[in-house]
C-alpha cells in the first residue's frame, strides 16, 4: 500500500458517531490520514464541484444527511464521475433487495453495511477491507445481494431525483429549476413512474421499494 497521506471525505450528521468513526480509523489504520467531515450530501457535493480530492468516501447515510439539495444517488453518480479510483464506504439505513441490489450494480461500494448491524468489530473488519483492497458486506447486505431477487423497477437517477425532492416537499412547479427539465416532461415522467411502481402513491411506494 501507498504511504502517501489518504484524504478521507467522511459524510455524517451526528458528532458521537464522527468520533466514533475517527477512533476506529485512527486504531486500524496504517498509513497516514487526513479526514474532512461534513454533516450532509450537500456540503460533500459542493466539495467535489470545487474539485476538492478524496481517496477514500464514507457515508453514514441517514435521510437527515440528505437535505433539499441532492439525493444520495445523485452525489454517488457525480462522485464516480470525478473520483474513479476512489475507495467507497456506505452505511445504509435501508438493506431491501431494490435498494442492495440498485448500489451495489450502480456504484460498487469497497464495504456496505446495514446500520442495524454496525458495532465494533463489523467496524474494524470493514476498516481492514478497505485498507486492503477487499470487499466487505455486512451479513444482511450479503443476504439481500445474493438473493435471486433483480429489481424489476427501471427508473434511473433523475426519476429518484424526482422522487427526492418531492419527498422534500418541494413543488411541481418549482422541480424545472432542480431537474433540468421542462414542466412538462416532469409531468410526464410522473405518471410514468405511476405505471412502473403501480401506485397512485409514488412516495410511499417509493419508501416502501427503498427507492427513497
Amino acid at each position: 500500500m501507498s504511504t502517501k497521506k489518504q484524504k478521507i471525505l467522511l459524510i455524517e450528521k451526528y458528532p458521537i458517531m464522527v468520533a466514533f468513526y475517527k477512533e476506529i480509523l485512527q486504531q486500524y489504520t496504517c498509513v497516514p490520514f487526513q479526514i474532512n467531515t461534513v454533516v450532509s450530501i450537500t456540503k460533500a457535493q459542493q466539495l467535489l464541484k470545487a474539485n476538492a480530492q478524496y481517496d477514500v468516501v464514507i457515508i453514514s447515510n441517514d435521510y437527515a444527511i440528505q437535505d433539499e439539495g441532492v439525493s444520495e444517488e445523485r452525489f454517488l453518480t457525480t462522485l464516480k464521475a470525478t473520483h474513479s479510483t476512489c475507495k467507497l464506504m456506505l452505511l445504509s439505513t435501508k438493506a431491501n433487495p431494490f435498494k442492495v441490489q440498485r448500489t451495489i450494480n450502480m456504484f460498487q461500494p469497497n464495504v456496505f453495511l446495514w446500520k442495524q448491524e454496525v458495532n465494533k468489530e463489523l467496524l474494524v473488519q470493514s476498516i481492514k477491507a478497505l485498507w486492503g483492497n477487499t470487499n466487505f458486506y455486512s451479513p444482511t447486505i450479503s443476504a439481500e445481494k445474493d438473493k435471486n431477487r433483480v429489481c424489476e423497477l427501471v427508473i434511473d437517477t433523475t426519476d429518484v431525483d424526482l422522487l427526492f425532492y418531492l419527498a422534500k416537499n418541494s413543488k411541481t412547479k418549482d422541480l424545472p429549476n432542480k431537474l433540468n427539465l421542462s414542466l412538462g416532461a416532469i409531468e410526464k415522467r410522473k405518471n410514468k413512474l405511476k405505471q412502473k411502481l403501480n401506485t397512485k402513491d409514488l412516495l410511499q411506494t417509493a419508501y416502501e421499494n427503498g427507492v427513497l
